[in-house]
Formats: structure tokens, sequence, C-alpha cells
């Protein structure tokens, strides 16, 4: 074998790894983008689940200033106002775990692939 030979051989295994490390690089870099984009929403979520929660809470607190609070409690719950924010609250958990499962998947994409045969004996 001349060394031109093994030179051209050489270039295709090294041009082989570098292909590899690149489409490996770039699918890493997509699923990470695609986990910050998910916790983003995650966090966006939370806080309108506290926004309606804290809404909840200001409800309560002005019924029980008004010491309405005793003869409404039944009927507080049933209040439009309340029986809307309770279904957002729902609306936005279930929202919440779809994106908690999406980013489990995302995350069990990042564990290390072990590497092919072909490349350990490259």
């Amino acid at each position: 074998m001349t060394v031109w030979e093994k030179t051209l051989i050489n270039v295709q295994k090294g041009y082989t790894k570098l292909t590899t490390f690149a489409a490996t690089f770039s699918d890493r870099v997509k699923t990470e983008i695609t986990i910050i984009r998910l916790k983003i929403q995650i966090n966006g979520i939370e806080a309108k689940v506290r926004e309606q929660q804290q809404f909840i809470g200001r409800k309560l607190l002005q019924l029980k200033a008004n010491n309405e609070l005793p003869r409404t409690f039944e009927l507080f719950f049933q209040s439009d106002e309340i029986s809307r924010a309770l279904e957002k609250i729902e609306r936005l958990t279930s929202d919440l775990e779809i994106l908690l499962d999406d980013l489990q998947r995302e995350t069990e994409d990042l564990k290390p692939t072990p590497p092919t045969q072909e490349e350990r004996s490259a």
C-alpha cells in the first residue's frame, strides 16, 4: 500500500468521524434548545397558575373582610369568577403535565449513546 493510499484511507476515516461528530453535536444542540423552550413554557404556566390562585385568595379575603364568608361559603365555589379560575387552573395544570412529559422525553434523548462498532474500531 502506498503512502497516498494510506493518506486517502486516513482522510476518509477522519471525514467519517467528523460528520458523525457534527450530526451528534447538532442533535444535542437541538435537544437542548427544545428543553430550554419547554422550561420557559413551564415557568409561564406555573406563573399563570399562581396568578389564578392569588385571585382566589384575594376573593376569599374580600369575603372574610365583609363578614360574608360563613354565609356564602357553599356558594363561594359556585361563583362564576371562582369557578372559571378553578377551571383555568385545571387546564393549565394539564398543560403543565404535558410539558413536563415532553421535558422528560427530551432529557432522555440527551443520555449518551454507546459508540457503534465502527466508531470503536476507527
